[in-house]
């Protein structure tokens, strides 16, 4: 099956959460994706989005989110350049 990936930039404030949000969702290749998973996805990038703007201590940070998905497996990477 084919992999559908792709890239897109936020900046780290909590207004860019529902922007990222619906990109996740429109990125997905499974229009039909059961409930429960997409709740699980979304759960899961509000967490990290949320995070970095917590704990980057850089205001405004831009942080790239990459959405790599396959038939069985999907993949969510935050990059950001905020203090560890």
């Amino acid at each position: 099956m084919a992999t559908k990936g792709n890239e897109k930039v936020f900046t780290a404030q909590i207004e860019q959460l529902h922007p990222l949000l619906l990109w996740l969702k429109d990125g997905l290749p499974q229009k039909d994706m059961d409930a429960r998973i997409l709740m699980q996805l979304e759960i899961v990038a509000e967490e990290v989005f949320v995070n970095i703007i917590n704990h980057s201590f850089k205001k405004h940070l831009p942080v790239t989110v990459s959405l790599t998905a396959a038939a069985q497996q999907i993949e969510l990477t935050f990059r950001d350049r905020g203090i560890a």
